[in-house]
């Protein structure tokens, strides 16, 4: 399992790193435990992210991972799950994006999820981009032909990288 170091000016100066199932490890090798009861956990506009206490102050776990992997953000710019789920902080589920373009990619997974339910990963990585940027119409017409997923399904992940959205 490959590891990834979490730039240091994310967490004063310390040396951290994530790995490929999405934790997040101190030097000794060690995974720090996240902190996932609702009442401890950062709050983000409503949401509930699991986070890590690291020399007293607390980070998202979703950040530093994607930061680690992927680089750090440019200004504005958020990290998005792509399947959703806040608590899959894989790095090939982590994706930048500005605010604008991720609360429109949340707006269209809340529609689709409606008609297919919960849980489920419907898109290929390298086909979520183009998926999210296509006009409403077509958009519209394709949710009609979803059909909710039989229960208990479940997609394979995805291993290919993400597409960085410019």
């Amino acid at each position: 399992m490959a590891t990834y170091r979490i730039p240091p000016s994310m967490i004063s100066k310390r040396t951290y790193f994530g790995d490929d199932e999405g934790n997040v490890i101190n030097r000794k090798g060690e995974a720090l435990k996240p902190d996932f009861s609702p009442g401890k956990a950062a709050y983000t506009k409503g949401s509930v992210h699991p986070i890590v206490n690291i020399a007293g102050k607390k980070h998202n776990i979703h950040r530093l991972i994607c930061a680690a992997r992927w680089g750090l953000p440019r200004k504005g710019q958020e990290c998005h799950h792509l399947n959703g789920n806040k608590f899959d902080n894989r790095p090939m589920n982590l994706i930048w994006l500005d605010h604008d373009r991720h609360m429109h990619y949340d707006r269209r997974m809340r529609a689709v999820r409606k008609v297919v339910g919960r849980g489920i990963m419907l898109f290929e990585r390298k086909d979520f981009i183009r998926w999210a940027k296509m006009g409403e119409r077509r958009f519209t017409k394709m949710l009609t032909k979803l059909k909710p997923a039989p229960h208990g399904t479940v997609l394979p992940d995805c291993e290919q990288e993400p597409l960085r959205d410019n």
